[in-house]
């Protein structure tokens, strides 16, 4: 997508959301996530994965480490990458946000 959108001198952003293994959790999050460990997610090969992704983005100007942005906020998730629909509303607000009032100026 970012080739084809650089193709055609079109701005290209992606977001890497966050996930249960990438923010504060609050108690309704520590419910789910003992459920997870309890059908064998482990939460060292996830966090490990997870900060590996987010040092390698941060040499690439086309994602947004988003992993923080939910951090205020407990009971989001149904299982660990999943948002119920109030953290898909919190996350879309976010990128709204970042796109449309706080956006970078184009290179």
């Amino acid at each position: 997508m970012y080739s084809i959108s650089k193709e055609f001198g079109i701005e290209y952003r992606a977001f890497f959301q966050p996930t249960l293994y990438t923010k504060y959790r609050g108690e309704k999050d520590k419910e789910v996530f003992l459920y997870m460990e309890y059908v064998g997610l482990s939460d060292k090969m996830l966090t490990s994965y997870t900060k590996q992704v987010v040092e390698y983005i941060k040499e690439l100007d086309f994602i947004e480490d988003a992993t923080h942005w939910l951090d205020e906020y407990d009971g989001l998730f149904y299982d660990y990458v999943h948002m119920e629909e109030l953290g898909n509303k919190y996350i879309s607000e976010k990128i709204y946000k970042y796109l449309f009032e706080e956006r970078r100026e184009v290179e």
